[in-house]
């Protein structure tokens, strides 16, 4: 089965959004099929928002301690200063 975009070559692939046989990426990310990428590539970025546990008040204190500690380790170096 032919691509459904270029018409060129096999269709290797299936657009997850609108089912369309496509063989490249290149034939994926095409302006005429954006209107259907975009949303897609939307929707998986919100649904990885959602779906990573937020972190907790201590993960967020200890992360804020060693960017400070980092932050004086780099200020006494005088090369980086």
């Amino acid at each position: 089965i032919a691509c459904g975009r270029c018409r060129r070559q096999f269709s290797r692939y299936t657009c997850p959004r609108c089912n369309l046989l496509y063989c490249s990426l290149s034939c994926f990310r095409a302006e005429a099929h954006s209107q259907c990428t975009e949303p897609f590539y939307h929707d998986q970025l919100a649904s990885d928002i959602h779906a990573e546990p937020s972190s907790s008040v201590a993960e967020r204190k200890a992360m804020l301690d060693l960017l400070k500690r980092f932050e004086g380790t780099i200020l006494t170096i005088p090369s980086l200063i």
